[in-house]
């Protein structure tokens, strides 16, 4: 950094500047705005998170059924996320919240570093590894 030299003054120079539309070569076509659910995973007491090993972006109905039977909310993995089967606000990890709920359900999640780094503080773990159904099975919830 260079030394302050008092009474020194800088001088502005204006430059006009003329665009045409021709020079612009970046147009907006359309503004999509989404309306997404705000999810509080840090002050959750109980999440119920899946990854890819759910298969398919539809495994996220049954954990939602699933964390609204329990009272919680529903986390995921940045496979998931990258995927697009899952609004980022849910992600759980290195890149996206730390939590540490009272229970955490890991469904279908590696278990890579990034994500554990992330929910590793849980009181509890319940981890489900594989979800494999045939297409044809209707999943049900009931307490």
């Amino acid at each position: 950094m260079a030394k302050r030299q008092e009474g020194r003054k800088g001088q502005v120079i204006s430059v006009p500047v003329n665009f045409n539309q021709k020079d612009i070569r970046t147009r907006i076509l359309e503004v999509v705005k989404q309306v997404s659910e705000a999810v509080s995973l840090t002050d959750a007491e109980i999440i119920v998170s899946g990854g890819m090993g759910l298969g398919r972006a539809e495994g996220f109905d049954l954990l939602e059924k699933l964390a609204n039977k329990l009272g919680g909310v529903v986390g995921a993995s940045r496979g998931a996320v990258d995927a697009g089967w899952i609004d980022h606000s849910h992600q759980i990890g290195q890149t996206g919240t730390t939590v540490r709920p009272k229970l955490y359900f890991a469904c279908g999640i590696s278990g890579a570093i990034q994500h554990v780094a992330g929910m590793q503080n849980s009181d509890q773990i319940i981890a489900i590894n594989k979800i494999r159904a045939p297409p044809s099975l209707k999943w049900q919830i009931t307490v």
